[in-house]
Order: C-alpha cells, then sequence, then structure tokens
C-alpha cells in the first residue's frame, strides 16, 4: 500500500500528456483523486487523537542500518509503516531497499528503489510509501532497516500507525526526532501500487532510451520474503527486471568494444529450420519452436533445476530429431540430486547428477516447488541419461574471445546458463547481434527500434529460456545484454544421450506418448524435406542408412533448398543465391511443400488477381472473354542474396475442377475437338528483388472469345455461356527451377513447387445484376472409367461478423449436364445432404458439408455441373455487403481432393418482395395470380407434394382434393427466392364477391368451417391495408362499406386469425 501523494504524481504526468494511460484512464484517475482527496480529509478529522508518529532521520545514511527498534508490547499495537524520503544513485548498480523484520527475520518491503525509478539528476523522491506494509496485519515488528548499495539516503522519515511514541529512541548517530502525527490514509490498494510503479518505470525507460518495457507480471507480484525464499535469503538487485515484459534489458552495461566476430550475428535454436514459421516441414511452435516449452518454478529456489533441465529436454529433443517434447522431473533434482534445493543451487552439478543417476518423466515425478524427500518420486516411464557436461569458463582478461568460445558452444546444443549477478540460472537458446533498425519489441502502440548511434549496436544479446511463466518477458523468454564474465559456469549436457522406457506403461496412456516411445525406442530419422540432397538428422552422429545419393554433410535448413551444410562457425552454404516464389494462401511462406494449405483447397492464390483495366488495385474481378485483360501476381524473395530480372509465364484453362499439368493448360485437353486451355502470349517482368521483398507484376492477358465456343455450350445446364477461365502461373528463372518437376497430379504439382500457383475462383456479386450462378467442367483424365464425387464446404469468413451461414439464408443448387446425370445415375444417385428439387437434373444441396457421391465418368469425359445460389433473406438498405466462401471440389474414389472451384458470393442490400397469391374462378377452374411483385422474376408453381406444376406468373387448376399451392419468385437480377402459400378447396371456390365492380357496398360470400376468421382488403399494388372485419362463420355472407376507397383493384382475403390465407379474390372499386 502507498499513499494519496502517489495518485497525485501520477496524476500530474498524465495532466502533462504522457501517453501512458488510455484517455479513460485519465479520467478515471482524476475522479479517483478527487473520491480519494475527500476520503483523506475526512479521514484526518476523525483521526486528529489516534496514535501515529513519525521519526525524522538527519543523518545522510550511504549504508546499511537500522533505523527504529521496537518492543514487543508496542509492536502488537502496530497497524502499518510509511518512508518518506530522497535518494541519489552513485552508480547505474545501486539500490535502496528499506525493510521492516519481525524477530524471525521475517520481512516485509517498505520501499525499494533503483536507478530506473530516479528522474532528474539520478534522484528518487518518495513519500509516504509502504509497499508491503501500508497495513499491517498478523505481524509483529521488531525493527524498521535500510539497505543501501551505491546510493545515499537524505531526509528519511519512518511514520508508524497504531503508537504514539516509541519506547526505544534511535541512536544518537541517526540524528532523529520524533513527533506525534494525525494517522495517514492508506486507501491504495496492490493494483494500483503495481500499475503506478510500471508506469514510472515504462516513463523512465522511454526517457533514458532503453530497449525493453516493462508490465505486470506473475514473479513482480511476489511477495518479498517470496523472493528471498527463491533466491536463498538474498535478493538480488533486478534493476526492474521483475517487471519485464519484452525488449532487450542490461542487466550488465556492456563492456566490450565492437570487435567483428567470427561467427553468425545470429543463432537461435528455436527457430532452427524454421520451427517458429507456419508452413515450415519442420513447425512445432511460433514460439518456441526445437525448446520445450516455458514453466514455471514458483516460489522455490529452484530455477538451477530448471536450467538444467530445459538444456537436457531441448538436446535430448534435437538428438533425436523428433517434434515430440520430452518433458523431465525438476523435483527429482531437488530432491535427489544434491546438487541443491529450493533455496537455490547448481545446474551444472545438476547435469552431473543426471550422467550418474539419468533423469526420469516429470509425470512420474511431478514438480512441487518444495524440498521433497526423494523416497516420493515414482516408477518411470522413461529416463534420459547424459553422457556428461562441457563447462563455460571465460578465457582470462580476454572478453571477446571468451565470448566468441560460449557462441562456439552455443552452436553445438542449448546450454544451462546462468547469470552470476542475478543468482539466478535460465536456459541459454541463442544469441542476436544487435543492429541499426532492428524491432527489439512490438506490443499495441508501442514500437521499439535500434536507431543509428546506440551503444548496444555490434553487442551481444543472450537469449535465455526463465522459468517464471509464459507471463513474464517475452512469452517467458529474456533477451539481455550480459557482461560474459556473468555467465560463467554455464555448461552443455554432451552427448551421446541415452533414453529407456518402461514397457508397462506404453499402452496405458494417449497418443502423444506413444509418439515419444517410438522417438526413444527407433533410430533417429534423417530427412531430405526440402529435396536439396542434404539430409538433417539432429545434433548426433552421421546416421548410416542415408540413402546412397545423400550428401556427406548434414543440411543446415531443411527447409529451404537454397540453403545447405554450415560451416563450424555457423555460416550455411548458399545453394542458390535467391528463391522466387507466390503464395498459394495467405499463409504460404514459400516452404515446399506448403503444408500450410487448408481443405486441401490450393487453387485460391490471393496475391494473383485480374483486372479489367491496368490499374494495379488489389481485388480481383472475373476475367472478360474476349477482352484485353490485366493478370497480377505479386512475387517474393525469400532467398539471401538478391535476384535478377525474371519473368512470369501464365496460362489459361476453361473453368474445372481437375484440371492436370500440362494437358489442361496447353490446349491438350478438348472438348468436341476444341482446345479448352492455352498460353497466354505475354510474360511477366520480375524487377530484381532484395531478400524479403516482393514486386506485383503485370501479364496483358487478350482472353479467348466465349462465343467461338458456344458449340460446347449445353443446353441441359441453362443460362448464357456460363464461360468462367482459370489460371496457372509458373515463375520462369533458369537459376530457380522446380524443386520438384516429375509430379503427375495438380495438388502436388503447386504445392510442392513454390514458383507454380493455380487461381480458380470466381466473384458472384449477388444484388447489383451480376450473374448468381456459374458453370464449371467435371473431368477425369484417366484412360480408365473412374468414380468421383462432387463436394461443398463454406469457408468461415470473419467479414459478416455473424455465424449464419450461406446455407442458413439460401437455396444452393448443383444442376447437372446429361453426362454428369447419367454418370450420377450410374452410380446409383448417391450422395449426402442433399434434396430432391422434383427435377432429376437439379438437386438441392441442403446444409455444407453435401455431395453427390460415386459418379461414374468415362475414360477423357468431361461433363458440366452448374451452381446456382438464391437467397431467401435479404439484407435491408444501409447494411454493409456479406461474402461467402463456398469451395466446390473434386475428389477420387479414395477421398482425395482432385480440384476445385471457389465462389465468393458477395450479397448486397435489396428490397424484400412480398407475393401474395389471388384466386379467381372461372367456368369451374381455379385461376391463381400473383400480385405484389415490382420487378422482373420468374415464377414457378408446386402443389402440395412440392411437385412443379407451373411457371410464369398466373396459373389455372381444377384442384379435386383440397390443395395447398406455393409459388417461388425468383428476381431476375439477383436471384433473390421468395414464396406464397394458398390453400385452395376442391372443386367450386367458395369465395364470391359482388356487385364486380362495386360503387359503394360489396357482399363477400363464404363457405366455412366453424372457428374464428377476418377479411382483410388490400390493395393489389400498394398493399396498403384498407381495412379488417371479423365476420361470423355461422353465417354465409358479409357485408362491407367500401364508398370511401379511391378506384382501383383490391383484393379481399379472408384469414384464421394465426395469419394462415384461407381464400382470396380480387375486385374493382369504380
Amino acid at each position: 500500500m502507498f499513499h494519496l501523494k502517489a495518485i497525485v504524481i501520477e496524476r500530474r504526468h498524465v495532466d502533462y500528456g504522457i501517453n501512458f494511460f488510455t484517455l479513460k484512464n485519465t479520467m478515471v484517475v482524476k475522479k479517483n483523486y478527487i473520491f480519494l482527496t475527500f476520503v483523506f480529509v475526512f479521514a484526518c478529522v476523525l483521526n486528529m487523537q489516534a496514535q501515529s508518529f513519525e521519526t525524522d532521520i538527519t543523518k545522510v545514511l550511504s549504508q546499511d542500518e537500522t533505523v527504529l527498534s521496537f518492543n514487543k508490547n508496542e509492536a502488537r499495537n502496530i497497524s502499518g509503516i510509511l518512508t518518506s524520503g530522497n535518494i541519489k544513485f552513485t552508480s547505474s548498480n545501486g539500490y535502496v531497499r528499506i525493510l521492516v523484520a519481525d524477530q524471525y527475520g521475517y520481512e516485509k518491503l517498505v520501499y525499494e528503489s533503483f536507478p530506473l525509478l530516479a528522474f532528474k539528476e539520478g534522484k528518487d523522491s518518495f513519500e509516504l510509501m509502504g509497499f508491503e506494509t501500508g497495513k499491517i496485519k498478523d505481524f509483529v515488528p521488531e525493527k524498521v532497516h535500510i539497505l543501501i548499495s551505491d546510493a545515499i539516503v537524505e531526509h528519511l522519515k519512518i511514520t508508524v500507525s497504531g503508537i504514539s511514541v516509541p519506547q526505544q529512541a534511535p541512536t544518537a548517530s541517526l540524528q532523529a526526532r520524533t513527533r506525534t502525527v494525525p494517522l495517514p490514509p492508506t486507501f491504495i490498494d496492490e493494483d494500483t501500487r503495481i500499475k503506478f510503479l510500471i508506469y514510472r518505470l515504462n516513463l523512465k525507460l522511454e526517457a533514458s532510451g532503453a530497449l525493453w518495457r516493462a508490465g505486470d507480471t506473475p514473479f513482480g507480484r511476489l511477495s518479498y520474503e517470496e523472493k528471498k525464499a527463491m533466491y536463498g535469503g538474498v535478493v538480488p538487485n533486478f534493476k526492474g527486471a521483475e517487471y519485464y515484459i519484452g525488449g532487450i534489458i542490461d542487466v550488465d552495461v556492456p563492456s566490450v568494444r565492437y570487435q567483428k566476430s567470427s561467427y553468425v550475428p545470429d543463432f537461435d535454436w528455436r527457430t532452427r529450420h524454421n520451427a517458429t514459421v507456419k508452413g515450415s516441414p519442420y513447425f512445432q511452435n511460433e514460439i518456441t519452436g526445437w525448446i520445450t516449452p516455458v514453466k514455471d518454478q514458483k516460489s522455490c529456489g529452484s530455477c538451477w533445476a530448471f536450467s538444467a533441465i530445459g538444456a537436457m529436454e531441448a538436446v535430448a529433443k534435437l538428438h533425436k530429431n523428433t517434434t515430440c517434447n520430452f518433458d523431465l522431473s525438476e523435483q527429482e533434482l531437488v530432491s535427489c540430486s544434491n546438487a541443491g534445493s529450493c533455496n537455490g543451487g547448481w545446474a551444472a552439478s545438476a547435469l552431473d547428477y543426471i550422467s550418474r543417476k539419468r533423469i526420469q518423466d516429470e509425470m512420474s515425478f511431478p514438480y512441487k516447488a518444495q524440498d521433497r524427500p526423494c523416497s516420493e518420486k515414482g516408477r518411470p516411464r522413461y529416463t534420459i541419461q547424459n553422457a556428461g557436461k562441457e563447462l563455460f569458463t571465460p578465457t582470462q582478461d580476454n572478453e571477446f574471445a571468451s565470448i566468441e568460445k560460449l557462441k562456439s558452444m552455443l552452436l553445438k546444443s542449448p546450454l544451462a546458463g546462468r547469470i552470476g549477478s542475478w543468482s539466478h540460472a535460465m536456459t541459454l537458446v541463442g544469441y542476436k547481434t544487435i543492429k541499426a533498425g532492428d524491432v527489439v519489441y512490438e506490443h499495441y502502440n508501442t514500437r521499439i527500434v535500434v536507431k543509428p548511434g546506440d551503444p548496444h549496436i555490434g553487442q551481444t544479446v543472450w537469449i535465455f529460456k526463465n522459468s517464471w511463466g509464459e507471463n513474464w518477458g517475452d512469452h517467458g523468454f529474456l533477451y539481455a545484454f550480459v557482461n560474459i564474465n556473468n555467465m560463467v559456469s554455464s555448461a552443455a549436457p554432451t552427448l551421446p544421450f541415452e533414453y529407456k522406457y518402461n514397457y508397462d506403461w506404453s499402452s496405458k496412456y494417449p497418443p502423444i506418448y506413444s509418439q515419444l516411445i517410438s522417438a526413444i525406442s527407433k533410430p533417429t530419422p534423417a530427412y531430405d524435406k526440402d529435396n536439396d540432397g542434404y539430409y538433417w538428422w539432429g545434433i548426433g552422429p552421421r546416421p548410416k542408412n542415408l540413402p546412397a545419393s545423400a550428401k556427406l554433410e548434414e543440411d543446415s535448413d531443411d527447409s529451404d533448398a537454397s540453403i545447405g551444410p554450415m560451416n563450424q562457425y555457423g555460416f550455411p552454404t548458399l545453394l542458390k543465391d535467391y528463391d522466387l516464389y507466390i503464395k498459394d494462401n495467405a499463409e504460404d511462406m514459400g516452404f515446399e511443400p506448403n503444408t500450410t494449405i487448408k481443405n486441401k483447397n490450393f487453387w485460391s492464390a490471393p496475391q494473383v488477381w485480374v483486372r479489367h483495366q491496368k490499374d494495379g488495385i488489389q481485388e480481383h474481378q472475373n476475367p472478360l472473354g474476349g477482352k484485353r485483360n490485366y493478370i497480377y501476381v505479386r512475387v517474393w524473395n525469400r532467398g539471401q542474396k538478391k535476384s535478377p530480372e525474371s519473368r512470369v509465364a501464365a496460362f489459361w484453362a476453361k473453368a474445372g475442377t481437375n484440371l492436370q499439368w500440362p494437358e489442361a493448360w496447353t490446349g491438350q485437353m478438348t472438348v468436341e475437338n476444341i482446345p479448352v486451355g492455352g498460353t497466354v502470349p505475354n510474360l511477366g517482368i520480375v524487377p530484381p528483388l532484395d531478400p524479403g521483398k516482393s514486386a506485383d507484376v503485370p501479364i496483358e492477358w487478350p482472353t479467348p472469345n466465349p462465343e467461338q465456343f458456344s458449340i460446347i455450350t449445353n443446353a441441359a445446364v441453362g443460362g448464357d455461356n456460363l464461360w468462367h477461365f482459370c489460371l496457372l502461373l509458373k515463375i520462369a528463372d533458369k537459376n530457380d527451377g522446380l524443386t520438384y518437376p516429375n509430379l503427375s497430379d495438380i495438388y502436388s504439382h503447386v504445392s510442392y513447387n513454390n514458383n507454380v500457383v493455380q487461381k480458380n475462383v470466381t466473384i458472384v456479386e449477388v444484388g447489383s445484376g451480376s450473374a448468381y450462378e456459374g458453370a464449371v467442367s467435371v473431368i477425369n483424365n484417366f484412360t480408365n472409367k473412374e468414380a468421383y464425387s462432387l463436394d461443398m464446404i463454406e469457408l468461415p469468413n470473419a467479414i459478416n461478423g455473424s455465424s449464419n451461414t450461406l446455407f442458413d439464408n439460401a437455396r444452393v443448387l448443383l444442376r447437372m449436364a446429361p453426362k454428369i446425370l447419367s454418370a450420377w445415375n450410374e452410380g446409383g444417385n448417391k450422395g449426402v445432404n442433399i434434396k430432391s428439387t422434383g427435377s432429376p437434373y437439379i438437386q438441392e444441396i441442403v446444409p455444407q458439408n453435401g455431395s453427390l457421391n460415386n459418379i461414374m465418368l468415362k475414360p477423357k469425359d468431361i461433363g458440366l455441373v452448374k451452381l446456382s445460389v438464391n437467397f431467401k433473406t435479404v439484407l435491408p438498405p444501409g447494411s454493409n455487403p456479406e461474402k461467402y466462401t463456398i469451395l466446390l471440389r473434386q475428389k477420387d474414389e479414395k477421398g482425395k481432393v482432385v480440384g476445385g472451384e471457389t465462389f465468393e458470393i458477395i450479397r448486397e442490400p435489396r428490397p424484400v418482395i412480398y407475393p401474395q397469391i389471388i384466386k379467381d374462378e372461372n367456368e369451374g377452374k381455379v385461376i391463381l395470380s400473383v400480385t405484389g411483385v415490382n420487378e422482373e422474376a420468374t415464377y414457378q408453381w408446386f402443389d402440395s407434394n412440392g411437385k412443379m406444376i407451373a411457371e410464369g406468373a398466373e396459373m389455372t387448376c381444377a384442384p379435386t382434393r383440397d390443395e395447398t399451392y406455393r409459388v417461388e419468385v425468383t428476381a431476375k437480377k439477383d436471384g433473390y427466392l421468395t414464396s406464397s402459400e394458398l390453400f385452395v378447396k376442391a372443386g367450386k371456390g367458395k369465395m364470391k364477391v359482388s356487385p364486380i365492380p362495386v360503387k359503394s357496398e360489396l357482399t363477400v360470400s363464404y363457405d366455412l368451417p366453424n372457428g374464428q376468421y377476418e377479411l382483410c382488403i388490400t390493395g393489389a399494388q400498394n398493399w396498403l391495408n384498407y381495412g379488417k372485419y371479423s365476420i361470423d362463420s355461422t353465417k354465409k355472407e358479409v357485408r362491407i362499406n367500401v364508398s370511401h376507397l379511391p378506384q382501383g383493384i383490391y383484393i379481399a382475403t379472408i384469414t384464421e386469425r394465426n395469419g394462415q390465407i384461407k381464400e382470396s379474390v380480387k375486385f374493382v372499386k369504380e
């Protein structure tokens, strides 16, 4: 707890425009200040007579001293201790701690300061602060003492609540005065104290140009006594690092002048083979990669055990070349190793224990954060043993040589590291050389970039995996400048490793454990996942069972075909200088193969788009047939050096779901002897690209005229030619060819070669008058009859801001051409989530994941299907457009996706159509017509069985039984679908109106079952309601006055009270 004065300081900084809290938080602080001021005044009035005293120490303090002592009787009454004063630091390593201790040595922190909290001239002024002592309960203070290092303290005041005068006066040497004072308020809670402390820290960090930032962390919230327990009774001077949340921290001020290192500038075991990048064949985790997850030692001083275990887990994993994480027991080291306890220990000694005794898994001896007896460990599920350790010993009087030595060790494996000045051990996983322009911290609106001239440029930053949980630091990791001599006795576990597992355990636990057993029991695998001839087999010796074609050296990056083995200094051999690629999907980073493709949708190519004009706008438009279009493609260089000028070749094909290379794209595939594909005559010119950069490359494309292909249009599919083009693009570069040139199927050809993409996307803008249906080819490329299926899935789309799917809002139909229908009939008309429409050619896909199965296509057969989407709901005027994305995929009989097309359906707001059926009778026949439709539409009529019986806005029928007729109205401009129903009794209609035309009184006759009914009069064109009348079903007619109606056509409708329409009749008002 601390006093209100701190809040006043905070408010002053906010008022001066320091952008740390949001405006909302600033307003809260101001409101709290007014409220607390009121409470403070009120509290002072109430407590003028309360017991409280203040001791003012005149002496300037520069060393540890006891400043107040209490006897037991008075100490029991103490309810709070606060402190005020001024501190001036004399070095960057200084600190001041004011503590209260009881007779057992248990301590509470009154105040702590270090140079980062100092403002002008290295001074820190504080008033009425009580970090852990603002309110004292269940604690009997014996003394107040101060710890000082490289600092002087002036005008120190100690304010004690609960007693008015101390019975033991301060020693004379302190030159102290004591007086009774009003009881100070202690209203500030822990959260506010932490928030204010972090605020002060970040102000100073920003002002000083520091490369890290502070935040609320679990470790920062530990009590002083908990930190003592973790560090053997002496809390290190962390200089604010308890609150570190990212960036690069100065544990020590770098003292080595920049010298050019022989070693690679940056090396991090987490990122080897791009294990932290989605899409890499070695991807494991975006934060930890090859390193096992961050753990939390809690309030036990077992960092040494976590450091050793972290190194053992990582080396065991790398030695076995497995993506499975070993989880070893820190508790065994705490309880059994004699290398330390919860009061501290030595990571190097822990490695000695493991090399003698082995280490067991975490599950069989879980961590308790206590000194538990070794007898509590259970039977191990598996154990691991290292051969020994390699100890890091700095080179005397040569810090640069020492840094080089530690780098050479780190290139071999992670280490059990330590930082002496922190009395803390962590797993050392990598290093980084700082250069101008590096972004070392980025979070929300805070971004720290290393500026030219920064003294850290050229210095080595060490990367540690800490054991203070994932919510401390950069996801649990520390980036720090550390004096190399401060890392003495860091140690690496040495190979070979030996693995054993309990056979009885192997079948009792989840699959992850069977994967571990497989990794433990089988020989270390070797891979060439980038197909460059170099294999990766982990950090052990070269396996003996490699293929004869395998090259001798080990691959330093088996996710990148442009990189080969690395030398002893960590520098990789460049097999090719540059590597150009085009993204198959948004997550594609150019790895071969691309493992980030979802739903086997390899044809989306978001960075390929078509424009009708050469405007460069990145928004895909459907190609216009017989016109000049422009293809745009974004080409990236993921290599190590600048690429030369290159080319992109483009190929087109008529839209299909199984377009194999090269037949479909080079004119070899024909329909009725007409080629339905070809080469785009123009090439795209790729400018030279720096590593990591891209360029948008235009390609002029004169598309074929669809009218030339009208002979292959199938009338059964309907509509116009329904022509649509697909694209395939290939980077043409003599030094950057296909990594996998001989793959037979299009999916492998695209996903395994990063310089090939396919684009098969149709944009459907519903509501703007554009087409809402599209035809695609279904193809059998083989010389045998093959069974295929067509399925449809919808992709989630956050743009809509709704969980509603396309299938919730629309009717989705697949119309088959005769060849496809015949093939489907031959396969038994099988399907999932489909519904008959009454037409054998058309099937409705009911929910997503619907499919037509077992389509038996003849050799080299090509047939057509058409997708139709009719929305049954509308977006109100003024709404934002909604986008739905569905995939139509063709699968072979084994369920493998062989191709597909993407439909991006965008619907705009439109008015609702309210159709109503009107019944007339003429010579014993019933004439049903539709009114209320004020735009061009098509009409389909259905009987009670769902059979379509007529088309058009009017239908004549003579029902022999009671029927419910339904009319479906489809707007021509966008396919919007709505419907209306009317119940018609068999035989002669019962409802009549007279006279027609009518001037003043209308007679409505009817024959209704007993019940409650209403008669409604509405306009036939404007649908305005001109009156509602209750009618008596026991009578046969009702007369109503219509003299007030304007001249025109009206509808008289009888409805039940639940709104169900019984009958409707038109009449004319003169």
